[in-house]
């Protein structure tokens, strides 16, 4: 191909030095049948018939006055049309007498002067003047050859230019002045470029330019089936003053399907089994292996059967087929740790491109009930997409049999429509350490201790034989052990940040540390401990004297000798009048900034709960009978004269919600309604309170109110992008999953924040979700009342609504029937935030009514996984739709997961439906939690046989409805109405899967 291209230059080049001019002739004397009839003066030139070497007649002009003097004879021609050209040749042919033998005769000459004059009109009266000042001399002419009268009388032609010619025509004149002359033969003619054909272009007759240096550029027209190349220059030639082609540039290039010949003047079809996919001068190609073409100009050749091409493929790839299944698959057991190994195919299909994929699956001891692993199982580096052949699996279940299946896939495995081949491996695991301790709460706090306490390990995999503490400062690391679930961190350095970590430890060694918890000692000016309520689902937590006396101590190394204990009361003390200064100045925050800086030092720690960094608690605004005394608590007082309202950009519920700005920021304005009655006035201020009492990245930031004068105002920061729902769906499609993670990431911390200060949203869907112009999602809506209650039966916070309409499709079912709401609901409606989101803004349970929406949820059913939505995704919305609500994650728990998904996005390939809604037939629930497990055999009053199904592997759904006598007996079912009883509920559950259709995943 290169070879040809280099010689396309040459090829064009010798073409065009074999390419002569052409002369068109305007004027030939020789081809007139009569007399010409010039004009001439006097009688001094005679037009004369003469024949030529030929014998054929030719008319001719004779003068001979030799012998008188001061002779001035002029002829002149017809008018000669030029308006074709601008450049003429008058080629003469003419014979003198030589005056060499004429004696005593001064005034014989032998040349002959050429003049013309240029004219638009065929009668010009100025051609009449036969004179100098009239016509313009072209030369004075003389001859080579000159004859005698005993001589043979030799003919002379000589050509002369003229040019530029200016107008339509010309006249020719001949002057003697004093020569024994005849004009034989007088011819005028131009000259051009013929046509001509190089580079594969067709160049058309050009006529030359008027001066002998003149170059006009000439575009060719492509040959068929040849094209210009986009962006680049088209064919050219230059045709000169001689009428000569020169200075190629550009040329056309063969179609898809063709090939130039040798000689580059055509583009002939490629042959039956070859083919061109590029366009280009350059041969065509065979077709590559296991491929083949039928047709002519082909541009691409068909893969025999069997084999593939990818989309990504050149069209001169062989075709190729997907790869055999992985071999020598092996495996290594470390406790709950399994290292898988295998080689590559045997066969690879004909590519390099072999990627694999690992599947997982948690079996019964016979290997026949087998479901997948879940979330709870760590692929490293990831299960989809390796490239390599060695996978680890950590955090897998102690004891338990497992299944591994490695697929193999390469770059034609998707279009080929076949299913992956894939080697297999079952393991078991051994014992494992302790799982990682559940989160720290803080019970008490002073300026020199904290009392810590938290919970065993959720799988302890043993006996827990002690519990390792490790906490920090900027003064260095410490590190405990107790043998109990909580420990007096002592000797702390007041008014600092600490980072405090916990793992418990078997017999099988350390597990995992605890999420990092910080929290802050408070300043010396007390030594009273105080009790604090957590944020956490318990109560607030005194220890008592008993307690105390058993309560693990700490105490780090170092000796507090008096000076430096009266250095620190001084410190205290000043620090306290500072505190003192900055709180009359008006200088609030100084606490938290404090904070920040202190964890600076712990970039680490950054996504880390912060449960324990503060004892600041929610306040509800009911519990004050003026809300005016709460709003100037919380928020700041904005003089409404700086407040400009740009434009109405909706309505809320309490009047209009309006884009403005104030201090050169932009602002949303939410203006209360004229006429409003006193309880309107009053829940529109409190929903200010409640705002100005939180400060969180995720969480819409109240600015201030205006109150002193009407309307009144709640001024919040501006969110560009408007509600979460409405941008969903304007950008569906257009969102990858890690984005949408990190979306969903924003919104757990959000309500982790609220959760934590111990307030209840109620009202969390993806229309009360804002986002800003840099995609960050913040929490908002606050408007709706709540009344503080307590459950008898468990010491924690609820809501009752006062008589308002609950969002059906976002609620909780405890919440709907019982009318009360905790942080638990909200954990529910999160999880149908999740579904709006990874659905683009899809609206929950679609078209069905709110009562049916009540009632198949009461069932157990859940929404179905949107399309395109990644597993692990939706597993966590399955946790999240615990029918009980004391079984779901927290949203401190739900932030980790996020985190990991985000540091781990390739957890997010695994598709778990890759169908639109409208398109999918049903939806067989696929897994039932344990917990759900239990509570469908708690109905039966069997719930001793939970183990021993979970021992089998049999959880999920489509197991159940299968289940046969033998299997059951099989389980360890003894008695036979169990087992009756077991399978005729299995065939109710198969019964209602088939009444619900599409409408849900039952948990």
């Amino acid at each position: 191909m290169d070879y040809l291209a280099g010689l396309i230059p040459l090829i064009i080049g010798l073409s065009i030095q074999s390419t002569s001019s052409e002369e068109v002739t305007i004027l030939d004397t020789t081809q007139a049948t009569s007399d010409l009839g010039w004009t001439s003066t006097g009688t001094g030139w005679t037009e004369l018939t003469n024949t030529d070497e030929t014998d054929a007649d030719l008319r001719t002009f004779q003068v001979c006055h030799i012998r008188s003097p001061h002779q001035n004879n002029w002829l002149r021609s017809d008018f000669i049309n030029v308006t074709t050209t601008q450049r003429v040749y008058v080629e003469i042919k003419f014979t003198i007498r030589s005056c060499d033998d004429i004696r005593r005769v001064v005034s014989c000459k032998e040349t002959f002067n050429l003049y013309y004059l240029e004219s638009n009109h065929v009668r010009d009266p100025r051609s009449l003047h036969l004179d100098e000042s009239t016509y313009t001399k072209v030369d004075t002419i003389a001859a080579d050859e000159r004859f005698k009268p005993d001589s043979r009388v030799q003919a002379n032609t000589e050509t002369r230019i003229i040019s530029p010619i200016q107008s339509d025509g010309l006249y020719l004149a001949f002057q003697d002045t004093g020569a024994c002359m005849s004009i034989m033969h007088v011819r005028v003619y131009y000259k051009s470029c013929s046509q001509t054909l190089h580079g594969l272009a067709v160049f058309p007759p050009t006529i030359s330019g008027p001066e002998m240096t003149s170059l006009i550029d000439v575009p060719g027209q492509c040959v068929p089936n040849s094209m210009i190349m986009k962006n680049t220059k088209g064919p050219s030639l230059h045709c000169n003053g001689e009428g000569n082609w020169l200075v190629p540039s550009g040329s056309c290039k063969c179609d898809i399907g063709y090939e130039p010949n040798k000689e580059l003047t055509e583009c002939n079809q490629c042959r039956v089994g070859k083919f061109k996919s590029e366009v280009g001068n350059f041969a065509c190609q065979s077709c590559p292996k296991r491929s083949f073409n039928v047709d002519f100009a082909s541009s691409i050749c068909m893969c025999i059967s069997s084999y593939y091409r990818s989309p990504d493929d050149m069209p001169d790839s062989p075709c190729t087929k997907p790869p055999a299944q992985p071999s020598t698959l092996q495996s290594s057991v470390n406790k709950t740790i399994v290292q898988l190994t295998w080689l590559k195919p045997r066969n690879n299909g004909g590519r390099t491109d072999v990627t694999y994929s690992v599947t997982c699956e948690r079996c019964d001891a016979t290997y026949t009930l087998c479901s997948r692993c879940g979330d709870g199982a760590d692929f490293i580096p990831g299960r989809t997409r390796l490239t390599k052949g060695s996978l680890l699996v950590r955090d897998l279940a102690p004891h338990t049999d497992y299944v591994f299946k490695v697929f193999s896939f390469n770059g034609v495995s998707a279009v080929s429509g076949l299913k992956p081949a894939f080697a297999q491996i079952r393991v078991r695991t051994n014992q494992a350490a302790p799982s990682a301790v559940q989160p720290i709460r803080v019970v008490m706090a002073t300026a020199r201790e904290v009392l810590i306490r938290w919970d065993p390990p959720k799988y302890s995999n043993g006996h827990i034989i002690d519990y390792q503490i490790q906490y920090s400062s900027v003064h260095g690391l410490y590190t405990n052990v107790t043998a109990r679930t909580t420990y007096r961190l002592s000797n702390l350095t007041p008014s600092t940040s600490y980072i405090v970590q916990v793992r418990a430890r078997s017999k099988f060694g350390y597990g995992l540390y605890s999420r990092a918890s910080a929290f802050r000692t408070k300043a010396l000016k007390s030594f009273q401990p105080q009790y604090i309520h957590t944020n956490s689902n318990s109560a607030s937590e005194k220890p008592s004297e008993e307690q105390n006396r058993d309560i693990s101590t700490t105490k780090p190394a170092g000796n507090h000798n008096p000076l430096v204990v009266a250095v620190c009361v001084a410190c205290s003390f000043l620090v306290i009048t500072l505190c003192a200064l900055f709180f009359i100045c008006g200088k609030r925050g100084r606490y938290a900034k404090t904070l920040s800086s202190d964890l600076e030092k712990y970039p680490g720690f950054i996504n880390s709960s912060v449960d324990l960094l503060s004892t600041k608690t929610y306040v509800d605004p009911s519990t004050y009978e003026d809300p005016y005394s709460l709003v100037k608590e919380f928020a700041s007082e904005i003089d409404s004269s700086i407040v400009r309202i740009e434009q109405v950009i909706g309505r809320g519920e309490f009047g209009e919600v309006c884009k403005g700005s104030f201090s050169r920021k932009t602002v949303a304005i939410k203006t209360l309604k004229v006429g409003y009655s006193t309880q309107e006035r009053s829940d529109f201020l409190s929903e200010a309170s409640i705002m100005g009492q939180f400060d969180h990245p995720n969480v819409i930031r109240l600015e201030g109110v205006v109150t002193k004068s009407r309307p009144l105002m709640i001024i919040t920061e501006f969110m560009e992008n408007g509600s979460l729902d409405a941008f969903l769906r304007i950008h569906e499609g257009k969102l990858s999953s890690t984005k949408l993670t990190e979306m969903l990431n924003s919104i757990a911390c959000g309500m982790e924040y609220l959760a934590n200060m111990g307030y209840v949203h109620r009202d969390l869907a993806a229309r009360n979700i804002l986002i800003n112009s840099q995609f960050v999602c913040k929490v908002s809506d606050f408007g709706l009342s709540r009344i503080l209650e307590q459950e008898e039966e468990e010491d924690v916070a609820m809501y009752t609504t006062r008589g308002g309409m609950i969002p059906i499709r976002w609620t909780a079912p405890e919440a709907i029937t019982m009318r009360t709401f905790s942080t638990s609901s909200d954990v529910w409606s999160f999880a149908i935030v999740m579904w709006e989101v990874l659905s683009f803004g899809e609206r929950p349970y679609w078209e069905m009514s709110n009562q049916d929406v009540v009632q198949f949820v009461d069932c157990g059913y859940r929404l179905p996984p949107p399309c395109y939505c990644p597993r692990i995704i939706h597993s966590v919305m399955l946790e999240c739709w615990n029918k009980d609500r004391t079984s779901r994650p927290n949203f401190s728990h739900l932030v980790t997961i996020f985190n990991r998904f985000l540091q781990e996005p390739s957890c997010l390939n695994d598709i778990i439906n890759n169908r639109p809604f409208r398109d999918q037939e049903d939806c067989i629930p696929e897994m039932l939690d344990l917990s759900s497990l239990g509570q469908w055999l708690d109905q039966m009053n069997m719930l001793k046989y939970k183990p021993m199904m979970m021992r089998h592997g049999c959880v999920t759904a489509e197991q159940i409805m299968r289940l046969n006598p033998s299997e059951l007996t099989h389980m360890g079912f003894i008695d036979t109405n169990d087992v009756n009883t077991v399978l005729r509920q299995a065939d109710l559950l198969r019964k209602k899967i088939e009444e619900v259709g599409n409408v849900g995943i039952a948990v």
